[in-house]
């Protein structure tokens, strides 16, 4: 579902640059920009724990670190059972 939502709101982006921006190339290049400057603050390299206080707040927006790093926990965590949707805590 994480996932899914992410390749949504990237094709929307996408799609609203295309139209907004003034040739494909344009769109393109604004889209390679944007891809490259969320991926750095994404939190793999560096490490959210090595980033400074004052560029958290980028962490905090850039949309690709949510699903990654959900993708990141189920398939490297060791969990030995699937998680469950509890409904008396709601999470």
């Amino acid at each position: 579902m994480n996932l899914s939502l992410l390749i949504l709101v990237r094709t929307s982006i996408d799609q609203i640059q295309a139209y907004a921006l003034t040739g494909v190339r344009v769109a393109v290049t604004i889209g390679v920009l944007m891809n490259s400057f969320f991926t750095l603050f994404m939190g793999f390299n560096p490490s959210v724990n090595r980033n400074k206080s004052s560029y958290m707040w980028l962490y905090a927006i850039t949309p690709q670190h949510y699903p990654f790093d959900t993708l990141g926990l189920l398939m490297f965590g060791q969990c030995d059972v699937d998680p469950t949707w509890n409904e008396s805590t709601q999470a």
